[in-house]
């Protein structure tokens, strides 16, 4: 999957189509007071219009300091530091850190981070998607974001061809692109009659005279 940082908030998503939700964790600023032991996210999606394929995405937003000196980079890849429950009856996905990895983010270290749970659209209508964010077993923050499908478009059906367009003692010549120069022989032929026709005449009238 590609996280996207768009905002798909009153987007229109086409059905059958693939897509992102972004669940962006609360900040916990540095000097924090107590070691973190939780730091999870809920989601509640519509499983009537959105189905979880399976993949999804953690990442960090701010640098982290560990305990034993190790910088972790915003933008790094977390997803191997959580584990995931999903419940599709109720539309619900836990994405929770380990508890181990967590206890090793040093106390004077900002700690944040972003999720992505990839999704297909598989119904039409208008859907809502609620995530919360428990840092410690609370709540910390939450967003809830409503996406259209419409009816797809049903495709034109194909005109079918006249088999005989034109009546019956009606002929027509074809239609090409050399029309000009396919006529331009009976074009010479006619102007030949024309001319002996005009001899024949002439003739004749200086026999009369």
């Amino acid at each position: 999957m590609d996280p996207s940082s768009d905002n798909i908030d009153g987007q229109t998503i086409p059905l059958n189509q693939y897509f992102n939700y972004r669940l962006i964790g609360g900040l916990i600023p540095q000097n924090h007071s107590e070691d973190l032991n939780d730091y999870s996210f809920v989601d509640d999606y519509d499983q009537k219009g959105d189905q979880y394929t399976g993949n999804y995405k953690v990442l960090a937003k701010v640098d982290i300091r560990l305990k034993d000196g190790r910088v972790i980079k915003a933008g790094t890849d977390l997803t191997a530091e959580t584990q995931v429950e999903h419940d599709q009856d109720k539309g619900m996905i836990t994405i929770r850190f380990k508890e181990k990895f967590l206890q090793e983010i040093q106390l004077d270290s900002p700690f944040q981070a972003e999720t992505y749970i990839q999704m297909k659209r598989i119904a039409v209508g208008t859907f809502e998607n609620t995530y919360v964010n428990t840092v410690n077993k609370v709540a910390y923050a939450s967003n809830t974001v409503r996406t259209t499908t419409p009816e797809p478009k049903k495709p034109e059906e194909p005109t079918t061809p006249n088999s005989n367009p034109n009546p019956k003692g009606n002929p027509t010549l074809p239609q090409t692109g050399t029309n000009d120069s396919s006529y331009m022989p009976y074009l010479g032929l006619a102007a030949l009659v024309g001319v002996l026709g005009l001899g024949q005449l002439k003739r004749k009238e200086d026999e009369s005279n």
